[in-house]
């Protein structure tokens, strides 16, 4: 089988009863993909540096989401040495 791509010959892959094609040349591997992942807030170093001090290893809750997007809004003023705009 040939890459629709490229006209190269295609790698095959399988697995139990799966299988899948690649192609070594191009890269095309025949699979759609959602290339927009979860969306992630960032923390600050020093929140980041308490979290790891603490051994803190939860998610974030809602209430600090929401603090963090309004930070990234601009709207967060604190006077903790966070960068504040």
């Amino acid at each position: 089988m040939d890459c629709p791509r490229c006209g190269e010959r295609l790698d095959r892959y399988r697995q139990g009863d799966r299988e899948a094609s690649s192609c070594p040349g191009c890269g095309w591997a025949g699979v759609s993909a959602d290339h927009h992942g979860e969306i992630r807030i960032p923390e600050t170093w020093s929140e980041a540096l308490r979290r790891f001090h603490r051994g803190d290893r939860r998610e974030l809750g809602a209430e600090r989401l929401a603090e963090t997007a309004a930070a990234m809004d601009g709207r967060r003023s604190n006077g903790d040495g966070d960068r504040a705009n």
